[in-house]
């Protein structure tokens, strides 16, 4: 290979990283600058109680999304990059698969309170996650913000743009799965799931480099989401 060929080569595995980080450093921070407008917003509108608000639980977990929606519209229009290089086609059995991944994931659900009891040690005590009302045809609309949304744009940008970026920057298998897991569990600022958040990203990454699409990824992450909701559902019901 000539020096000319080598720099260029270079050149372009700097620019594959430097627009991964661009795109989790945007995914990242815009929600926190957004959700300081919301919360100003809604303590204006419904007072101290605000965070008690169906408004206010929906908005906390649409505003990630369109956070995420942004950031891929944002990498899209820097590139130039073809939608195909994120949203290819993959064989059939990569779906099943997809399914039953995420069945044994779900069996290391118990990680998690493994790892808050070890928090525990040091003084951390876990909060409640608030979730929507979830009875009857509730169930749908937070199916679709909970579930689809997240499934659909965290997909894109973690394994679709980030672990795809790493890929063609040369790095290896390894570094890519473990370095895009760290910082899927990183995002989501949640130590009651840092473990588990970790495992999901690691199987996420390496099963789209596998099968070269996100879309059996969507699917399971889809799936826990959504299962997830559904026991929630069941247990506010009874």
């Amino acid at each position: 290979m000539s020096k000319k060929a080598e720099e260029s080569e270079e050149q372009f595995r700097e620019v594959c990283m430097r627009e991964a980080g661009i795109t989790y450093s945007v995914s990242a921070v815009l929600p926190i600058v957004l959700s300081l407008f919301v919360v100003l917003i809604m303590q204006a509108a419904a007072g101290a109680d605000y965070a008690q608000t169906q408004g206010y639980i929906y908005l906390s977990f649409l505003l990630p999304q369109v956070c995420f929606a942004a950031a891929a519209g944002i990498y899209f229009a820097r590139t130039k990059a073809p939608l195909r290089t994120v949203y290819g086609g993959c064989k059939w059995y990569y779906f099943p698969i997809a399914v039953l991944l995420q069945f044994g994931l779900l069996s290391l659900s118990e990680l998690n309170g493994y790892f808050l009891e070890f928090l525990s040690r040091f003084g951390y005590t876990q909060s409640e996650t608030a979730l929507p009302v979830l009875t009857g045809w509730n169930l749908l609309p937070a199916m679709l913000v909970i579930a689809v949304l997240p499934a659909v744009f965290e997909e894109t940008v973690f394994r679709g743009i980030i672990v795809g970026n790493f890929r063609a920057s040369g790095w290896g298998t390894a570094a890519t799965v473990l370095l895009s897991g760290a910082m899927f569990s990183l995002f989501h600022t949640n130590p009651a799931q840092t473990v588990y958040q970790f495992v999901c990203g690691v199987c996420f990454a390496l099963m789209a480099l596998r099968c070269g699409s996100i879309f059996p990824t969507v699917l399971s992450h889809f799936l826990n989401n959504a299962l997830v909701l559904a026991l929630a559902s069941a247990g506010y019901s009874d």
